[in-house]
């Protein structure tokens, strides 16, 4: 360097020699190490007591590894063992009853006892008696009920066993035989109100009488005395005390295998009542641990603990940092000048509207005309002229006729956003914004799945489905959607006819005129335009289905006379020749190519399109026009089935995909 800059300096052999003495001394002098000079700044309190800090260190990590050796040491019991089974309560004559065993704690040694008893035995033969059944093979059990033996009521006692720990658990649980057979109890006359004194009437009818056994409680006895039981068909009773009295019917089967008896139970009032809630006394809570950490975490979090201690040490007692240099330095203020950031936003290019481009069909013309047709009013007029004809031709007598007042027919015009770059969202704002320019009256807002909020605008923030009924409850609403969000999709409703969800049934329910358009073709409909068919007038977005929605709109058709599923989609798919999307995987060209098969020229602009790294609706009217001598048009219908094209819906399309529509491109299309 000094070689190249001295030519520059030097302009005779004295001042090079000099140029060179300098020269190697700055060099010489930039080149030594630079020590940055030591603050005067007096010692902090670590720095002073750096050694005894080490120590503490050192003795924290003594006791932590002192304390980690003890609980080792320590005895760890294991868990004690426990039984536990899980069964049906109650099992007919002649089937299985299965008994699950929920046993903890145990091992491949523990021994498991299943026993049945005789409930009733504990009366004549001790605590159990002998068991009716006995097993150690099994360790769920499955016990075949085919004799009833002594008593239908059952214990069942499950004893754990661990040989070498010498542990036991025992667990008991019931259970009752049911016969086949039993009673049938077809109704009871009996009041359900009473008074004091009053002669009551009861009686029970059965279909049979023959081999039953009756009895009622009738649950007015007094405290300490046994309960009055009648054991008659129809019988007379008497209450001596007001209140709310439970009678209990029992009706048995005699002789019968098993336990025969249907109970039911009335209610019955007799006098005036007064209403006290119950005494409950407070029960203390419990605390229980909800997790405990074993041995090995305690050891992992103190071996954690330990670089965190040595960590905070090492930052206590670094070097104090020299003050801070002063913050009007003239040097500092202009340097921070000089490297200004000069990004500013936006950092998105906004294309200005090209909705222009779009090829208008005359279908198109023809809804907006009937869109614009006056309906009939609720207010009514007094027809004068009609009226004084009536009367004339009537002879003189006075007829009185009256007609309702026309007016503009409003629309109200809901579109889904998927998201805000989708560009059947754009095909439907631009479809809405072209009737509004013919003088359609409605308002559009847009919506979400959920339908929480709904927003255009004037309500950039949004209004609530009651504000939305109350503002334009009168008006022909028009659902722009696919309508799949909308559908029920709970497990209850899998197996039962799809149907709107409730939240949207009472929303959608206001409105007396209710349409769907659909962006999905006719051959691609499922159960789920099946059950937004019962709720919605549904067409497809296409000109043929607009023009169905046309002519449904000048017949003026209501709700029960619309077709059923089945025969309005036979209708539809009559003239269509179209590709189903419900089972293309869109991963691929080829995938998008076998979409598109019929329209060749939309392909080539798909493929075009995916040029520009971020999908864009300008972007793609703009690149269409500049394809129309290649044979691209910009029509609606076309701009319909590129809407369907999931990326262009969601507008995140993938490198790899993309790649795959630029390679397919020839280099006249893609110039």
């Amino acid at each position: 360097m000094k070689f190249l800059l001295c030519p520059i300096i030097a302009q005779g052999k004295a001042e090079q020699a000099k140029f060179y003495d300098l020269f190697d001394q700055y060099w010489a002098q930039v080149m030594q190490p630079w020590e940055m000079p030591a603050a005067n700044v007096a010692p902090g309190f670590m720095e002073k007591n750096k050694g005894w800090l080490r120590w503490l260190l050192a003795a924290l990590a003594l006791a932590g590894l002192a304390w980690t050796v003890y609980l080792l040491n320590q005895k760890v019991d294991s868990p004690q063992l426990k039984a536990s089974f899980r069964n049906p309560d109650q099992v007919r004559m002649g089937s299985n009853i299965r008994f699950e065993n929920l046993s903890e704690n145990h091992d491949s040694l523990c021994t498991f006892r299943w026993e049945i008893f005789n409930d009733e035995a504990s009366q004549t033969e001790g605590p159990y008696g002998e068991p009716e059944f006995a097993t150690t093979d099994s360790f769920h059990l499955t016990y075949p009920v085919r004799d009833m033996g002594k008593s239908p009521f059952k214990r069942v006692r499950l004893t754990s066993i661990h040989p070498e720990k010498g542990d036991t658990a025992i667990f008991e649980g019931q259970f009752t035989i049911l016969c086949n057979d039993p009673p049938r109890i077809d109704s009871v006359a009996a009041l359900a109100e009473g008074q004091i004194g009053q002669l009551l009437d009861f009686k029970v009818f059965t279909p049979e009488k023959k081999g039953l056994k009756i009895s009622w409680d009738m649950g007015d006895n007094p405290e300490g005395k046994a309960r009055e039981v009648k054991e008659d068909f129809a019988f007379q009773h008497v209450y001596e005390k007001d209140g709310r009295y439970q009678i209990r019917l029992s009706v048995a089967r005699e002789g019968a295998a098993g336990y025969c008896q249907v109970d039911t139970f009335l209610t019955l009032k007799i006098g005036g009542e007064k209403a006290y809630l119950a005494a409950k006394t407070l029960q203390r809570d419990t605390i229980a641990a909800i997790v405990n950490f074993s041995y090995a975490m305690w050891i992992l979090m103190g071996l954690i603990g330990l670089p965190i201690i040595w960590f905070w040490v090492k930052w206590a007692v670094r070097p104090v940092p020299p003050p801070p240099a002063d913050d009007n330095d003239p040097d500092l203020e202009s340097a921070a000048l000089r490297f200004k950031s000069r990004d500013q936003a936006p950092y998105t290019i906004p294309f200005r509207s090209h909705g222009n481009l779009i090829q208008v069909e005359k279908d198109l013309y023809r809804l907006a005309d009937v869109m614009r047709q006056r309906q009939e009013g609720l207010r009514r007029e007094m027809d004068v002229s009609t009226s004084v004809k009536k009367t004339i031709a009537g002879g003189g007598f006075p007829q009185l006729l009256t007609r309702a007042d026309a007016v503009p027919t409003e629309f109200l015009f809901l579109v889904e956003e998927q998201h805000p770059d989708s560009h059947q969202k754009n095909l439907f704002q631009w479809l809405v914004d072209f009737l509004r320019h013919r003088e359609v009256l409605g308002e559009m807002f847009f919506f979400h799945k959920s339908l929480h909020r709904f927003w255009n605008a004037q309500f950039p923030d949004g209004i609530s489905p009651g504000q939305l009924q109350r503002l334009y409850g009168f008006h022909k609403l028009v659902v722009l959607s696919d309508g799949h969000g909308l559908i029920e999709t709970t497990p209850q409703f899998e197996r039962q006819r799809p149907r709107l969800r409730l939240d949207a049934d009472q929303l959608f329910g206001h409105w007396n005129h209710r349409f769907l358009l659909t962006p999905m073709p006719v051959v691609s409909w499922t159960y789920r335009e099946g059950g937004l068919h019962d709720r919605f007038a549904i067409f497809p977005m296409d000109t043929e289905g607009l023009t169905d929605f046309v002519r449904y709109l000048e017949h003026e058709v209501e709700d029960e006379e619309r077709p059923p599923y089945k025969t309005w989609c036979n209708k539809l798919l009559e003239k269509r020749r179209e590709t189903d999307v419900n089972y293309l995987s869109w991963r691929t060209a080829a995938d998008h190519q076998a979409y598109l098969k019929g329209y060749p020229n939309l392909y080539k602009w798909l493929a075009a399109i995916a040029l520009y790294q971020k999908p864009s609706w300008e972007m793609t009217l703009a690149i269409g026009a500049a394809l129309s001598p290649a044979g691209v048009d910009v029509t609606y219908d076309n701009l319909l089935v590129l809407s369907r094209i999931p990326w262009l819906i969601s507008g995140d399309l993938s490198p790899n995909l993309r790649y795959q529509l630029v390679e397919s491109l020839d280099e006249e299309t893609e110039r």
